[in-house]
């Protein structure tokens, strides 16, 4: 670092920062000495129709940069802020935008876009993978994939664009483009945090073909009678609107945040083996944005069997677990009525009783295994009519099952063997995944 320029390194690839006069501005990603991709326009970000292209303040703390600055929509204040780090599993960069409104604003364009250099004649060859959507690709103004679906009666873009329809479930945005005889190829693969970011849209298109003579204020790196391509992940552009202008409302002191993983370089070989070296990254990829649920699922899922397991032996007397004997009772209090009936009834279920220990803590466990939050919530409601449907039983029917209750204090330690047994088949079960095997066998 120089006074003037931050640089931030990650083997072949790096990000140049440089101060002016007026303050520390954006310049490239390069890979080597090639400028690949850009901070659109060379500006931080995008406030609505404001879009800062100096930080007052910018500074590398360890590996990183950090550069802020205040911009004023309107009457407005913002505070905005981006960081820029190296990042080992997408051999690439993390780049993270946030601002903060001093009142409620509404806008139609925020964070941070990207763009290549414009040296497209309009005859490249593009080929873009973008969520879970199918590819799309273009050899100059040929489509050579199916087209997609358009609005009708609102769309700003370009023919080439690719766009989520919707919020994107999957934050994945990958381009590869060159010149019609292969050269000038250059790949961007971006995917964003959706834990973190407070946009889910996915967005890539040509940018506008540039005349020099007709706006020469764009002159640097672009060509005459050139473009580029722009690309917005987590961020919200008029251009990327389908249905109607995208206007969001930020509230006013709270933080919008956008963090995403770049990374870009000279294609090799065929798409195809771009995207699987980019899925074999992808495990150590997303593990740096959220933890790999699958594995931990599975992971939490027996460490609670083996915790049932020990329950179900002390259930049994096989274990004793000296806390768990542990209670506080005190009698029934006298004169009931049922508002007195009802909070004991409450104290009951908050205590340390064996219902609301082993077995919900077992339904608990189940519930988490499940695949999705409707079929935990059909569990848990479940073990909720299970528990309380005999009580209610009991209450309605006390006269006419006297002996059958007799029978239960009679046989109380055999119960307790029968459901001490149930809970480590339970959490055996959990362990080896047994649950997991049955719903693969009959799905």
């Amino acid at each position: 670092m120089s006074d003037n320029k931050i640089e931030i390194v990650n083997g072949k690839r790096r990000v140049v920062f440089v101060r002016t006069e007026d303050g520390w501005k954006p310049d490239w990603f390069y890979e080597g000495d090639r400028p690949m991709l850009r901070f659109k326009d060379h500006e931080w970000l995008s406030i609505g129709h404001v879009h800062p292209t100096v930080a007052s303040h910018g500074e590398k703390v360890g590996n990183k940069a950090v550069f802020r600055g205040e911009a004023l929509y309107g009457t407005v204040t913002v505070a905005w802020s981006v960081t820029v780090k190296p990042d080992r599993a997408c051999k690439g960069f993390m780049v993270e935008t946030e601002f903060t409104p001093g009142s409620t604003i509404e806008l139609m364009e925020a964070f941070t876009s990207y763009e290549t250099p414009y040296e497209y004649d309009g005859g490249e060859h593009v080929t873009t993978v973008i969520g879970q959507n199918p590819i799309t690709q273009w050899k100059g103004p040929d489509r050579v994939t199916p087209k997609q679906w358009a609005h009708p009666m609102w769309c700003y873009n370009r023919d080439e664009y690719v766009h989520m329809t919707g919020p994107c479930d999957t934050p994945l945005l990958v381009q590869t483009v060159a010149n019609a005889d292969g050269s000038n190829a250059r790949y961007t693969a971006i995917v964003g945090d959706w834990n973190v970011c407070s946009v889910h849209e996915t967005f890539a298109t040509p940018t506008r073909t540039v005349k020099l003579s007709d706006d020469f204020n764009w002159g640097e790196n672009k060509l005459d009678n050139r473009r580029g391509y722009k690309y917005i992940v987590a961020g919200v552009n008029w251009s990327s609107s389908l249905a109607k202008d995208p206007n969001i409302m930020y509230d006013a002191n709270r933080r919008q945040r956008q963090r995403l993983y770049i990374t870009f370089g000279t294609p090799k070989g065929h798409l195809d083996e771009l995207l699987m070296a980019l899925r074999r990254q992808r495990r150590r990829w997303v593990c740096q944005i959220s933890i790999d649920v699958a594995k931990d699922r599975a992971l939490l899922t027996r460490i609670g069997g083996a915790i049932i397991i020990l329950l179900g032996l002390h259930y049994v007397g096989v274990l004793r677990i000296g806390f768990l004997d542990r209670s506080v009772s005190r009698g029934a209090p006298a004169n009931l009525t049922p508002l007195k009936s009802l909070a004991f009834g409450m104290t009951f279920g908050i205590s340390g009783s064996a219902c609301t220990t082993f077995f919900l803590g077992t339904a608990l466990m189940l519930a988490m295994h499940t695949g999705s939050l409707p079929q935990g919530l059909a569990m848990l409601f479940c073990f909720s009519m299970g528990l309380g449907l005999p009580f209610a039983l009991v209450a309605l029917l006390y006269h006419r099952l006297t002996h059958a209750l007799a029978f239960i204090r009679r046989h109380m330690r055999a119960i307790q063997i029968v459901s001490g047994a149930l809970l480590i088949g339970f959490g055996l079960a959990l362990v080896f995944d047994a649950f997991g095997y049955w719903s693969r066998l009959f799905a």
